[in-house]
């Protein structure tokens, strides 16, 4: 992954179009969410992030205001969408567009399968199998505020960055193991 694309925020609709054109070709993308959740009904989300074995960029919400051209990404059935325990990113796309981005590969899923707790954190998950430990600091922090600091974006782009590469792990062991189907 270049070093421009550690911390690229996109803030409006012409580089959203164009961050979705550069991973249109992926076979899968990493995705992401950060929300409010506290003092709301629905969650309100306040940054997306998706990620590829090359790139990772966040989606400012807030800012871009049409998210269409990344729904059509989220929602592309060729494209598998990892994520680590993805039900809330998820239900959030549901509540917004009345549809589940599909298909899933959920890591915390695969990691449970393959031995760790049912809620194995992704600090965690990421430490067994790729032996990274990646920051957690920003984990409580206001996501609908603005700006966002850089260690913030850091924070958010480290949720996506390391999915790929888990997937390959994670789907090798899986394989290995018979369990791959139980997924």
């Amino acid at each position: 992954m270049d070093a421009e694309a550690k911390g690229r925020l996109v803030t409006d609709a012409g580089e959203l179009r164009a961050a979705v054109a550069g991973v249109r070709g992926a076979s899968r993308i990493a995705f992401d969410t950060e929300f409010v959740g506290e003092r709301t009904y629905f969650p309100r989300l306040c940054l997306i992030q998706i990620g590829t074995e090359r790139e990772a960029f966040a989606v400012d919400p807030l800012a871009v205001g049409d998210l269409s051209p990344l729904d059509e990404l989220l929602f592309d059935a060729k494209i598998l969408k990892l994520v680590h325990a993805g039900w809330q990113d998820l239900k959030i796309f549901y509540q917004r567009t009345g549809r589940v981005p599909a298909p899933v590969f959920d890591t915390q899923i695969a990691a449970s399968v393959l031995g760790m707790p049912a809620q194995a954190a992704y600090a965690s998950v990421v430490r067994e199998f790729l032996g990274v430990d990646v920051k957690k600091g920003h984990s409580y922090s206001d996501w609908g505020a603005r700006p966002l600091s850089a260690s913030q974006l850091a924070y958010a782009l480290d949720d996506v960055r390391f999915l790929p590469a888990l997937h390959d792990r994670m789907s090798e062991r899986l394989e290995k193991e018979g369990r791959f189907s139980w997924i």
